[in-house]
Order: C-alpha cells, then structure tokens, then sequence
C-alpha cells in the first residue's frame, strides 16, 4: 500500500513540473478551437435559418418596441409543419358550348351545341345534356363523331379528337318531343350551355 501512495505522489508531481511556466514545452498542447458560429450570424437582429428552400425573398423577424428582434438572445432555426404549396396559373378558357334549335316537327326537334374552342391549343370536350324525351340519334357534323354515354334522361358526348384552337364543332341530336323542346339541363366541360 506504501508503494501505491508514492507511486501516486510521483505522477502528481511530474505533472506539476510539466505544467510548470517558463518550461519549453509548457505550451506544447494546441490552442482551442474557435467557437461554431453560423455563416453571417452577427450581433444585430437575426434572421432566423429556415431548414426548407424558400422560393420567397428572406425576411427579417419582427422587433420590439425597444428595437431588439424577437428571440435576439440566440439564433432559432424555423421549421415549417407544412411543405410550401406551389402555385400554378389558372388554365385559360377552354371549350364553351351555345345551344339552339334548328329544326322542330310536332312530335320530334334537332337541337345543336355549337362548340368554341377560343384558346390557343387544341382542347378535349364533354357536352352533358338533359332532356327526357327519348334520342333518335346524334352526330357531330364534319368532324370524327364523339362517344355518347346515356344514363336515364342525361346524355353525355365526349371527344375522339381535340377541338383545334380557334374553331367550332355542331354536335346535333334529334330527339323525340317529350314536353318542351330543349334539355333541362346542357353543360360543355361542366360549364353551362349559353
């Protein structure tokens, strides 16, 4: 036990004399290293790190009424609970649909949608109309005939084709008279007939 206690005191003092000043290698352990800071952190108002990319410009926190910003004491790092939403610009009017007669009997009439593309790309269409009488038949003139869908009273043409940009399409039906003549009901891409 003797021998542990002055083993003890040797390490302790050859640690002294190596630390002592005035030795050379006295100063041999490196300096420390600079404290972490964040890029551009400076003592002013601080901008808090958004963890995100933004698509916005950067804006500074609001300050106080003593002019200090609000968490000045250390920079925050700001986290969104939801990804920002992307905007898109609304679609340009797409194709609209006039309805007329153009002929009616005593017990029948042809109705027409007169269809309009007014963009400037080729667009699809669906024209949905109601009417309860029974349909004879329907067509669309001088372009590829549409795929008709009939659900009770709701008849329902959708393109083969686009419409090109900048024309017109006559889809027409006959329909057996089944009160008034012409459809309770007429929409071309959910927006009504005119």
């Amino acid at each position: 036990m003797a021998l542990g206690i002055l083993a003890l005191f040797a390490i302790a003092g050859l640690t002294i004399l190596r630390f002592t000043p005035g030795r050379d290698d006295a100063g041999a352990l490196p300096p420390p290293e600079p404290a972490f800071t964040l890029p551009g952190v400076t003592s002013g108002p601080q901008i808090p790190v958004s963890l995100r990319p933004t698509s916005g410009p950067v804006v500074a926190p609001e300050t106080s009424a003593t002019g200090e910003a609000a968490g000045d004491a250390q920079p925050t790092a700001t986290r969104s609970s939801r990804p920002p939403v992307a905007t898109t610009p609304a679609p340009p009017p797409g194709v609209a649909g006039t309805y007329r007669i153009v002929d009616s009997y005593p017990d029948a009439f042809i109705g027409e949608v007169l269809l309009r593309n007014d963009t400037g790309t080729e667009r699809s269409w669906t024209v949905r109309l109601s009417y309860p009488g029974e349909l004879v038949t329907s067509w669309l003139e001088s372009l590829p005939q549409p795929t008709l869908v009939t659900r009770g009273t709701t008849y329902t043409w959708t393109s083969s084709v686009p419409l090109a940009a900048g024309s017109t399409g006559s889809l027409r039906f006959h329909f057996k008279l089944s009160g008034s003549a012409g459809p309770t009901g007429c929409t071309v891409n959910g927006s009504a007939c005119s």
